[in-house]
């Protein structure tokens, strides 16, 4: 397996890049890597697009209902002061993403799946592109700039033989820093389904997020007043009590997929990730993380998802709790030492604070 990067079933004299492209779907002749005209022309419409966020590694624009997120790979050229992610490091995310989509669905193969949720944001492509940048994107880019002042280097000033790998995936609302909670039920229920939706994905393909603060969670208005969900074959009624959560943002995962590849990142490479300030829970998270699993990110421990799960009780305690009597915020705190101390969220799905919030279907039973 490789560090950082999908065990792929490619033959040995692929080159990290050429398995990028095949995970992609794309052709692994590299003369055959489409713009990111062509590319991102071919899902939205350019004159329309407009840029939404940033981070580190990359950028985010939208158009419609798509996001994309734009990351350069493979060049030399620093990148806002970092050296560019490679391709074996955006294969294991771009698996991941591919992989957590494909719980989406009833079936797969022909087969019923044991275990769906539809609360990972659904990624509709993944894929290779080069440069030069489209320049309706530049423009969105420094029309964001002059609005919000990015911390980003401008993206025209990469080379015009720039590779990037592109993700396109559905908006699904606002995250949690910037959103309300509007009751108790609310927030128990925003902490059911994420809960929920890691449990699913322990369960069919090993899964832990490892990166699961408030900007990960992303939340919006639901569609009904229940949310449908399968684990080990049992289908469940959420209630989703007004909002409903999608998890997004697999740069720190870890899965093994349906035919067997393990895909993580190495998060030992990055030390500067568990040196952020002592008392502040995020960076304390990561600590813990560490802590349970010995510095060795290639081994599953799903107790990782309770640690973030305890961080977004406390989270909403701290920062979302207008609406929250001293009770209501007695429990949530009291849930967040329990969920700390739980092996996995197929264990916390039980905890008592989500009594009546979902329910196990007989007809599957």
């Amino acid at each position: 397996e490789v560090e950082g990067a999908p065990c792929t079933q490619a033959p040995q004299e692929l080159t990290p890049l050429q398995q990028l492209l095949q995970i992609c779907s794309q052709s692994v002749d590299t003369s055959q890597i489409p713009s990111m005209d062509a590319f991102i022309g071919a899902q939205a419409d350019l004159r329309k697009i407009s840029k939404i966020g940033e981070g580190t590694y990359g950028e985010a624009f939208k158009h419609n209902k798509i996001v994309f997120k734009v990351v350069p790979v493979e060049g030399e050229q620093l990148i806002n002061g970092a050296p560019q992610k490679m391709a074996q490091e955006m294969a294991a995310e771009a698996l991941i993403a591919l992989t957590l989509t494909s719980l989406r669905y009833q079936d797969a193969g022909g087969r019923e799946q044991q275990n769906v949720t539809p609360s990972f944001v659904e990624t509709f492509e993944v894929g290779v592109c080069r440069g030069p940048y489209t320049p309706e994107l530049v423009r969105a880019w420094h029309k964001w700039d002059k609005a919000h002042g990015s911390e980003n280097d401008p993206v025209d000033s990469l080379q015009p033989d720039q590779l990037y790998l592109v993700i396109a995936m559905r908006d699904c609302g606002r995250d949690l820093e910037k959103a309300s909670i509007a009751s108790f039920d609310q927030a128990r229920s925003l902490l059911v389904q994420v809960a929920l939706t890691l449990a699913i994905a322990e369960e069919a393909v090993e899964f832990e997020h490892r990166d699961l603060h408030w900007g990960n969670v992303l939340v919006r208005p639901a569609d009904s007043v229940s949310l449908d969900v399968r684990l080990r074959g049992v289908d469940i009624e959420v209630q989703t009590h007004g909002m409903a959560a999608s998890i997004i943002d697999f740069t720190a995962s870890r899965l093994r997929t349906l035919t067997g590849a393990l895909a993580y990142c190495d998060l030992s490479c990055d030390p500067e990730l568990f040196e952020g300030t002592k008392g502040v829970i995020q960076f304390d998270t990561y600590r813990w993380m560490r802590r349970l699993n010995q510095d060795d990110w290639s081994s599953s421990c799903f107790a990782t998802n309770c640690l973030w799960m305890a961080y977004l009780a406390e989270m909403i305690v701290k920062e979302k709790a207008a609406a929250l009597n001293a009770a209501q915020k007695r429990q949530l705190r009291e849930f967040r030492k329990r969920a700390a101390q739980t092996l996995s969220c197929c264990d916390l799905i039980c905890d008592e604070l989500f009594q009546g919030l979902w329910i196990a279907k007989a007809n599957a039973l």
